[in-house]
């Protein structure tokens, strides 16, 4: 509770010579993130859960899902 955290997605294989690849960030659904970096400050246990990275290159895409576990003390 309390540090900052950051996840940072990549790809490796199809490459494209047109088009290039672009990243973003799921929560429960939504789009947090447009970007490789998911970038979480002054972490509580809120943030727990669960986020999906998404690469995209056109049509494809390709999900990879990262699961955050937040522990300690949340004092108000």
């Amino acid at each position: 509770v309390g540090d900052n955290y950051t996840l940072s997605c990549s790809c490796a294989g199809y490459q494209h010579p047109d088009r290039e690849v672009s990243f973003y960030w799921t929560r429960g659904g939504e789009v947090v993130v447009e970007g490789a970096l998911l970038e979480l400050g002054s972490l509580t246990l809120e943030d727990n859960g669960k986020y999906v990275c998404t690469a995209r290159i056109g049509e494809l895409r390709q999900s990879k899902p990262f699961w955050l576990t937040v522990v300690g003390n949340s004092f108000s």
